[in-house]
């Protein structure tokens, strides 16, 4: 089963149910602790991996003008449904991007789901993030968990990788919100800066 495959089967078979761990049905708060503390121009932003479109939702009221994708055809038919006013997306992260440029790039668990893929997705990422535009990444931690996806990976194996094209403003853990009955999954926020 391929990446699309699999994300449109989860999507399709839990979200309706509303049994999907991370879909928290609002923004991530260290996404807002972020846009409160860092001076990001609010201009163009994209998701990457938007899943049920909230945090992306929360990006447009905060003045950005907003694309999302994710490689999941069905919950982007969602999302357009549910958020009006921000261009939706299908589009596979390790294989291309929106033919465009951003000032923020924002990645709530998108990126750790792509290991194969790690080293051209954060090119691709670069190619589009605008001189002095900002990455934010959210990415779980390198304890177990019971989904089948994520593998298992540590998101700093990758680091030389990521020091390479970006400027590291912040690396922090965080606690990565999961649903109510799930309650939180250690994980790291990174901001990066395309200097």
């Amino acid at each position: 089963m391929d990446n699309k495959e699999f994300w449109d089967k989860v999507w399709s078979t839990h979200s309706p149910s509303g049994g999907i761990p991370w879909d928290i049905k609002k923004e991530d708060d260290n996404l807002r602790d972020c846009l409160n503390n860092i001076p990001i121009k609010k201009d163009k932003a994209l998701e990457l991996g938007c899943g049920t479109g909230y945090d992306s939702a929360f990006l447009r009221d905060q003045g950005f003008k907003v694309t999302a994708i994710d490689v999941s055809e069905y919950i982007i038919n969602v999302c357009k449904r549910n958020h009006k006013n921000i261009d939706f997306l299908v589009m596979d992260i390790s294989k291309e991007l929106p033919k465009d440029s951003f000032d923020l790039i924002y990645d709530r668990g998108c990126i750790h789901n792509n290991k194969d893929n790690i080293k051209q997705s954060l090119k691709n990422i670069k190619d589009c993030l605008n001189k002095d535009g900002y990455f934010i990444m959210i990415s779980g931690g390198e304890e177990d968990s019971e989904y089948p996806r994520p593998e298992k990976f540590y998101i700093f194996d990758f680091l030389n990788d990521i020091r390479n094209l970006f400027e590291i403003v912040l690396i922090k853990k965080i606690n990565f919100d999961l649903t109510e009955d799930n309650g939180q999954f250690p994980g790291w926020l990174f901001v990066l800066k395309n200097a």
